[in-house]
């Protein structure tokens, strides 16, 4: 078993993103797009707190929410985070790299993280409702030939899961577009559930034998290497009116 639990994301236009259309005709599909900020936090309460409280500063680049995600296993540098922000299309995502430049952000904020690189974010799979929680992310790669029956296996499992008496778990794949050498040709995957004692007791009944459970290596059997796992508590910093 390469790994138990599906996780949140080539270049847009490269071959290892497109099979054909028809492939990727999957739900949700095209819902969105995201990018991310990571930084390392070098006290990431108080970050978030002067993000919170800086006035105009989400609405200065027009996302439709923002929020945060800490690494809290398997970190690869000390303060490990990112911020998000949440997008209705990627025109509007790419948009945020010239409305804000973070080398200029106000010494309240720059004294507190050190900016690690931006990157952009497109769903093939999307959350069903932007609710992040304690989330578990693995960087993946999977073949073009493999991809549309990858998607259908993490939304087959997902209902599974949700219809076992779980209704908040999702899962989330997504590609990464701009993010120098740090995402290329990977997927990025995450599976998301409220807080760490949900997600615990979906990995218990799965290594219990759980009938869903069943589903599973067939889908990871489409993985053809996990190159990063870890686990994220992720949260909201705004919503737009």
């Amino acid at each position: 078993m390469k790994s138990y639990s599906i996780f949140i994301l080539g270049c847009l236009f490269a071959s290892s993103f497109f099979v054909s259309a028809d492939d990727h005709a999957e739900p949700n599909a095209n819902t969105g797009a995201f990018t991310t900020f990571i930084v390392a936090a070098t006290d990431y309460e108080a970050y978030l707190e002067t993000l919170k409280s800086t006035p105009g500063l989400f609405e200065s680049v027009g996302p439709t929410a923002a929020g945060y995600c800490r690494t809290l296993t398997g970190q690869d540098f000390r303060g490990q985070m990112f911020i998000w922000n949440a997008y209705s299309d990627v025109t509007t995502a790419l948009s945020e790299f010239s409305a804000y430049d973070p080398e200029k952000a106000p010494p309240a904020i720059a004294s507190l993280r050190e900016p690690k690189y931006s990157v952009a974010w497109k769903p093939l799979k999307a959350f069903e409702t932007l609710t992040p929680g304690f989330e578990r992310v693995q960087r993946v790669k999977v073949s073009p030939k493999n991809m549309k029956a990858f998607i259908q296996g993490l939304a087959k499992i997902e209902k599974a899961i949700q219809d076992a008496g779980y209704g908040s778990f999702q899962n989330a794949l997504f590609v990464a577009m701009g993010g120098g050498v740090n995402e290329v040709d990977t997927y990025t995957l995450r599976s998301v559930t409220p807080d760490a004692e949900a997600h615990g007791k979906i990995i218990d009944d799965y290594f219990s034998g759980a009938s869903w459970g069943s589903a599973w290596p067939a889908v990871a059997a489409l993985i053809d290497e996990v190159q990063s796992d870890n686990f994220e508590e992720c949260g909201m910093l705004y919503t737009a009116e």
